[in-house]
């Protein structure tokens, strides 16, 4: 063969490698990439009236009426413990069962599991023989039968391994902390726990308090309780797409907001002081009044109590102090204090008023988020 034929051959191989390794690339970009199923789990359709029926491969109309997916090949493994929260798992539950998944729990062994609010539930599986899942579902509540025993954090870091998604609910994320798969990574959890997570595990990059659920790839995070839904919506929008999980969630009456800004974790109602600590023992305590947002809030309520005014305030400056207030003010019936946690300045005030009743008074704390004093020009 001429120098010439050789070098046709090798421009022809070369450019029948090179269309080899794109149609590659762009297949697995389209069945890998966390946005859409593998090609042989694609779904089928059925039409509504006929759940039964015929199977078509394709979406399409039967009639008036959208076909519905059947069957998804999408497998989900939802880890259950004694004590563990009943929303967090069954909220999803529902959301990937209405999207027809296999869903399937699993526990340490095949005992019992008896969950918050007394329902009793039997694993489906133990750490023994569960099958593989593409979405490990970790819920929170009493964390610890997992967390402090290594065989049990041994099999959640190889079910992680093998799962294309980590999708944690509350403080199930200390049990992905614990194991180590927040290191390097934001995450959040429960409201009234996000600065317990930061703090036991310091390898996050941040506890995120503004936010439902934190995607980061392979692990997802919510925050508290029905926060799960929001995560298994979010899951089903990168899945399957974004209408699949908005017509779940107006089939289920759930109002999700996508990415949605915002969450409990960000009301300030999270920085006021822990309310046994600093109401002294014995006293009488009834909240009658609750408002504010993310840069205030005042919660009122009668108390009533033996002592003078000024010891019930004195009191409640030692408790305050536990929890790192500086008191800097002092009245006869209100003191002032302040914090500085993440760089921000909060200010807090407890004042006692006499109440319109026979016996007590109404004691007020507000806490505001204070504004930074300007540069010196």
């Amino acid at each position: 063969m001429s120098s010439t034929g050789k070098l046709h051959s090798l421009t022809l191989a070369i450019f029948a490698t090179a269309a080899t390794l794109l149609a590659s690339a762009v297949h697995g970009a389209e069945s890998s990439n966390g946005n859409a199923l593998p090609l042989k789990d694609k779904p089928s359709y059925v039409c509504p009236a006929d759940p039964d029926g015929v199977v078509f491969a394709t979406p399409g109309f039967c009639g008036h009426d959208e076909r519905i997916k059947k069957g998804s090949g999408l497998r989900v493994a939802v880890l259950l413990f004694e004590g563990a929260q009943l929303i967090d798992f069954t909220g999803p539950m529902e959301i990937f069962g209405q999207a027809g998944a296999t869903v399937f729990t699993v526990a340490p062994t095949k005992a019992e599991r008896t969950s918050t609010f007394g329902l009793k539930i039997t694993p489906d599986y133990d750490f023994a023989d569960a099958p593989p899942a593409d979405v490990l579902l970790v819920p929170g509540g009493n964390v610890n039968e997992i967390v402090r025993d290594s065989e049990n954090r041994a099999w959640v870091v190889k079910q992680a391994q093998e799962s294309q998604i980590v999708l944690s609910v509350c403080t199930g994320a200390f049990i992905l902390g614990r194991v180590g798969l927040l290191d390097g990574l934001p995450a959040t959890t429960f409201a009234d726990q996000i600065k317990n997570l930061k703090k036991n595990f310091p390898g996050m990059t941040e506890a995120v308090s503004n936010r439902r659920y934190v995607d980061t790839g392979k692990i997802i995070t919510t925050a508290g309780l029905s926060a799960g839904i929001d995560g298994a919506l979010h899951v089903i929008d990168r899945w399957y797409g974004r209408f699949d999980a908005v017509d779940l969630a107006r089939g289920m009456e759930y109002d999700w907001v996508p990415d949605r800004k915002g969450s409990f974790g960000e009301l300030v109602v999270n920085k006021m002081p822990h309310w046994p600590a600093v109401v002294p023992k014995g006293s009488a305590w009834e909240r009658f009044s609750e408002r504010g947002d993310g840069n205030h809030w005042e919660t009122r309520a009668h108390v009533g109590f033996d002592s003078t005014p000024e010891s019930y305030l004195a009191s409640f400056s030692q408790g305050a102090l536990k929890e790192d207030w500086r008191q800097t003010g002092e009245k006869r019936l209100s003191r002032t204090f302040v914090r500085t946690e993440g760089g921000q300045l909060w200010k807090m005030t407890a004042s006692l008023a006499k109440a319109n009743v026979a016996e007590g008074y109404d004691l007020s704390v507000s806490i505001v988020k204070a504004k930074p004093r300007s540069a010196p020009r």
